[in-house]
């Protein structure tokens, strides 16, 4: 889940206790109080609750189009930075089907419907395509590159991670 703890994430100088957090601050590229107010967040739910009240007027004009690949490099990051115990629960996974069961939400994750789950499930698709993708038995990325979209962190524009030269579990470099 987006929601779990003990996956942080560290994007230039500034670190997320969890990938939920990074995607709510990436909605608000114009708003880098709103991003410190998400950022400054205990939990990730907290976090994306108290984005609620910005997302009208101040989320990213093209966010609705953007929205996927946002996350996806998210969890890139995420991967990237936390290789070896987010690594393993990928592994562990397959070959089953990931599902991102919810309570409500039918875009990115599945809702009970009688004896079945029903929705898109964006999150339990982007997650299989991450781990069908990255060669999870060996090296961690040494680079994450930004979606391809305009994003700003705290005014500034979202640098390409790096992962430091001497660490093999993929620590960030600013």
């Amino acid at each position: 889940s987006n929601m779990a703890p003990g996956f942080t994430i560290s994007v230039g100088s500034t670190t997320f206790l969890t990938s939920e957090a990074l995607y709510q601050a990436m909605r608000f590229p114009g708003r880098p109080d709103v991003q410190e107010m998400i950022i400054e967040q205990g939990s990730p739910m907290t976090a994306k609750m108290k984005s609620k009240k910005f997302r009208r007027e101040d989320s990213h004009p093209q966010w609705d189009s953007i929205r996927v690949a946002v996350m996806h490099w998210c969890l890139e990051l995420k991967l990237a930075q936390n290789w070896t115990i987010f690594g393993e629960l990928l592994r562990s996974t397959e070959p089953l089907q990931i599902v991102e069961h919810s309570s409500r939400d039918c875009f990115w994750g599945a809702v009970p419907h009688g004896d079945f789950l029903k929705g898109s499930n964006v999150l339990g698709r982007l997650l299989m395509s991450l781990r069908d993708s990255a060669n999870l038995s060996g090296a961690p990325p040494d680079t994450v590159h930004p979606p391809g979209v305009a994003l700003r962190l705290l005014g500034q524009s979202v640098p390409t991670w790096l992962a430091a030269p001497s660490s093999p579990s993929g620590a960030k470099r600013i």
